[in-house]
């Protein structure tokens, strides 16, 4: 029997890796002056589902949050077409002394978004959570505390050690198609 599962992706993290490794000379651009890559074209949706399959889990919650620069029409409908809520990473601008940034609420949207999943849908035994943020870490315990599995799936290199150790981890690279 099946258990079910479910998966939040924090597309800008693997957004970041994926231009780290495939796009190096392009690295050093603002984020914003950077050439678009498709979330759908360089991460094997499929794959990620069949591996889950393979390994007993029915896929019953996929949210994907992205970050603006990843919102086109064709994205969104191909993730769509994969089951998959899209949510839109919502930014603000962050003033330090002169300074100004332009921060992500990516990570605390996600975060809200897998409590919520695990308070309101107690069928759901499996969270996986595709991020190599350290930020994940409080609430991958939380789940733990509820009786959960975890799965980290993250860059080998650039996931935090902490969640390596205290979780099943397994290499987002395995997903990500780096030649196209």
């Amino acid at each position: 029997m099946k258990r079910h599962a479910a998966i939040f992706i924090d597309e800008e993290n693997i957004y970041n890796w994926v231009y780290q490794h495939r796009c190096p000379e392009l690295e050093s651009l603002p984020k914003s002056k950077r050439p678009g890559l498709e979330f759908h074209k360089y991460f094997d949706i499929n794959k990620l589902w069949e591996y889950l399959s393979e390994r007993g889990l029915k896929i019953s919650k996929a949210v994907c949050f992205i970050a603006q620069s990843g919102l086109n029409p064709y994205v969104v409908r191909r993730l769509y077409e994969w089951g998959v809520i899209v949510i839109p990473a919502i930014r603000y601008e962050y003033k330090y002394g002169e300074n100004t940034e332009l921060k992500s609420l990516l990570d605390a949207m996600m975060i809200v978004e897998i409590l919520t999943t695990a308070y309101e849908n107690k069928h759901i035994e499996t969270f996986v959570i595709i991020s190599g943020d350290k930020d994940f870490y409080p609430v991958a315990m939380k789940l733990r505390e509820l009786g959960k599995e975890v799965i980290i799936i993250g860059p080998d290199e650039d996931t935090a050690d902490i969640l390596k150790t205290n979780f099943e981890f397994i290499d987002v690279a395995m997903f990500v198609n780096l030649t196209e």
